[in-house]
């Protein structure tokens, strides 16, 4: 897991030093470039406003006599000296040493005398030429001189000025970076964290032990991860619990006819009970419920391995109630409870067999739990595109609690397993759970509504 953390922080990190960089470079090209072009247009105008000087001085007078003056306050205000040439010839120049006479150019050069050694040398200062035309005439031409020896068109202090700007946004850069360093920690620990912890749950998981849970922490998706992980977890554990309960339940119900068996084959061999007819009766009983009991087990086992393939067709309700009757009608009378059947005369898609299977042992379920005088009721109506099969008795009812547990394995409201009786009450306690997986075989759902004192309802839905 700290891989992941120094991945997802390299991760970070590296894409975060790259934007920072790339815009970096980019501003810092820009705002070199945008003030480059400003000071070109600054300095141009500054010329134009020096040539558009000198062009109306001459008009003015004819000559350029007496410009000294003029020249001389605009170059103490502008860092800027000026030599001007009449055919070639300087007549007026602003450099510090002041006039030098009628010097002339040769070769586009100053040919100047080197006078001490403090004298400025022209050729390593930066200069612009420009003619001075008055009527499309040439009357003379200005050399302006800049008086700072840098490269390009900075002044000290504009130099200054950009090397300030980026020097702040050399520190603003490392100070984002820092930042995003900062963030990227926070996120890569925030991801990584809960990811960690999750792995350890699934580590738990994977060596047997459900009892612990992830926790929910760290962003949604993760939580939603968790969330779920969780739910998988707790159906393990349900699941590894009635396989657990499963093993003992099935081990029970075995041993019980066995012993009874077992206890019958001994008293008959040593002669201390005769093999009568009415003890015969018992141990056929005990086989009996014993075959029933590994019937539907495996019967039980071929519905949810998903390998019984069945066949579905229209069936029509009142000739699978007539069936059911036949089946049921005799231990409902001998109970003295009233079984009624009430529906239209409807068909539903499903398989008759099944469902005859199905509805047999709920209705034997509910004549098992109604008293004499009792009612069972089974009806039946179309809603929407389903067909609803109700089968309702006014039984002992069931509590809200154990609801839940009906569908399971083996599963009785009486807490005392020991049944010795010989009547349907003693079945294999497979009835419900085979119920519930023909009907999901047939595409159907089953719910069930019971109130203690008052009865239970199955309700099943199938398709019209």
């Amino acid at each position: 897991m700290n891989r992941l953390f120094s991945r997802l922080l390299l991760g970070f990190a590296g894409v975060s030093l790259g934007i920072i960089l790339f815009f970096g470079i980019l501003t810092s090209y820009s705002l070199n470039y945008q003030f480059s072009e400003y000071l070109k247009d600054v300095r141009h105008d500054e010329h134009q406003g020096v040539i558009t000087l000198l062009r109306d001085y001459y008009l003015e007078n004819n000559t350029f006599e007496g410009i000294s003056a003029p020249l001389n306050n605009v170059a103490h205000s502008s860092e800027m000296e000026f030599l001007l040439y009449i055919d070639n010839d300087l007549i007026n120049s602003t450099l510090e040493d002041g006039h030098r006479g009628p010097n002339r150019r040769n070769n586009g050069g100053h040919r100047r005398q080197q006078q001490d050694q403090n004298e400025i040398n022209l050729e390593e200062m930066t200069t612009y030429t420009y003619p001075i035309e008055v009527d499309n005439n040439t009357v003379g031409e200005l050399e302006i001189v800049h008086q700072y020896q840098v490269t390009g068109l900075f002044r000290p202090f504009e130099h200054a000025f950009k090397e300030s700007v980026f020097n702040n946004m050399i520190i603003s850069g490392i100070i984002t970076l820092l930042l995003a360093l900062l963030i990227s920690f926070l996120i890569s620990v925030s991801i990584s964290k809960p990811i960690k912890k999750l792995t350890n749950s699934v580590y738990n998981m994977g060596t047997g032990d459900f009892s612990k849970r992830a926790e929910l922490v760290g962003p949604q998706e993760i939580k939603d991860l968790a969330h779920q992980f969780n739910k998988m977890v707790s159906n393990l554990e349900e699941m590894d619990f009635l396989k657990t309960k499963f093993t003992a339940d099935i081990s029970h119900e075995l041993r019980n006819p066995l012993a009874s068996l077992k206890s019958y084959v001994e008293a008959f061999q040593d002669e201390i009970l005769p093999p009568s007819k009415e003890n015969l009766q018992a141990v056929s009983y005990e086989i009996n419920r014993l075959q029933k009991l590994i019937d539907d087990l495996h019967e039980l086992a071929l519905l949810e391995s998903k390998e019984q393939e069945i066949t579905m067709e229209y069936v029509n309700l009142n000739d699978i109630l007539k069936k059911l009757k036949s089946s049921v009608l005799p231990k409902a009378k001998n109970q003295n409870i009233n079984f009624i059947t009430s529906g239209p005369n409807i068909e539903v898609w499903s398989n008759p067999d099944i469902l005859l299977h199905i509805l047999e042992n709920l209705v034997i379920n509910a004549l098992a739990n109604t008293p004499s005088n009792g009612e069972v009721i089974v009806s039946w109506y179309k809603n929407k595109d389903n067909i609803e099969v109700i089968v309702k008795d006014t039984g002992s009812g069931i509590e809200k609690e154990k609801l839940f547990y009906i569908f399971e394995r083996f599963y009785r409201k009486e807490p005392d397993r020991s049944r010795t009786s010989t009547n349907y009450t003693s079945g294999s306690g497979l009835g419900l759970s085979l119920v519930k997986e023909w009907v999901k075989k047939i595409n159907g759902a089953i719910s069930v509504e019971s109130e203690s004192g008052i009865g239970t309802i199955f309700t099943i839905s199938l398709k019209s």
